[in-house]
């Protein structure tokens, strides 16, 4: 009977994530592997206390999950969503949440979907500071440090963007399911950063967050864009 019972379960769970993967265009990001995956509308996924987030779990299987202890620095969840769907909020400017580094491969993809309203605005980092998604309005500087310059897809179409002001003009206060491609995780530090740094604040919503181990191929890299835009309703 144990055995039975155990056997129903896995074919219920497999119903289940079968039903979720047409929801979503029929494409399950597990297929090609991802070092980490955090997802905001997998509600089952974030273990919080009174809306604020203490875990964020990894669903890649590895265990990357992200993490905060200090109830002041904690995000949010059950505040907002996007398309529906549940989002990990960024309330203010100490909120950030931190998971160990997912690989140290030397050309990675990296896909963010995120809604910021900030004027300057940093999203991914480790310390010593080495970073990507960074915005500042009017600014000149170049949007990466440390990572060179990654190939950009916004919403499947490629991107320029060589400042920090080219980020905030093509992501404020926008849904956008972003692609970086050959994102280099191997001088990295031990732990990395969800959230704001110094006076780049991150005071906005971040629905996903899938990091792959390699460059992916463009047909790799459609499918799982198409997923995203699919599921967070972006253009």
């Amino acid at each position: 009977m144990a055995r039975f019972l155990g056997f129903l379960g896995g074919v219920v769970s497999l119903a289940l994530r079968r039903a979720a993967s047409q929801r979503t265009g029929g494409f399950d990001p597990l297929s090609l592997s991802p070092r980490l995956w955090l997802d905001g509308a997998d509600t089952a996924t974030i273990t919080s206390s009174g809306g604020l987030v203490s875990q964020w779990a990894d669903k890649s299987t590895n265990g990357f999950h992200a993490t905060q202890g200090t109830d002041a620095n904690k995000p949010s969840t059950g505040v907002a969503t996007e398309n529906g769907r549940n989002v990990v909020s960024f309330l203010t400017s100490a909120a950030k949440i931190s998971f160990p580094r997912p690989t140290t491969a030397s050309a990675c993809t990296v896909f963010v979907v995120q809604r910021t309203v900030d004027t300057q605005y940093l999203l991914l980092w480790d310390d010593p500071l080495i970073y990507s998604y960074v915005a500042s309005s009017g600014s000149g500087s170049a949007n990466t440090g440390g990572w060179g310059s990654p190939t950009y897809y916004k919403n499947g179409t490629l991107q320029s963007w060589a400042t920090r002001d080219g980020v905030f003009t093509a992501l404020n206060n926008q849904a956008a399911a972003v692609a970086a491609k050959t994102v280099n995780f191997s001088a990295a530090a031990a732990t990395w950063h969800l959230g704001g740094y110094l006076s780049f604040e991150f005071t906005g919503t971040l629905c996903e967050i899938i990091i792959y181990p390699t460059a992916l191929s463009d047909a790799d890299r459609n499918a799982v864009d198409a997923y995203l835009r699919n599921k967070w309703g972006t253009p």
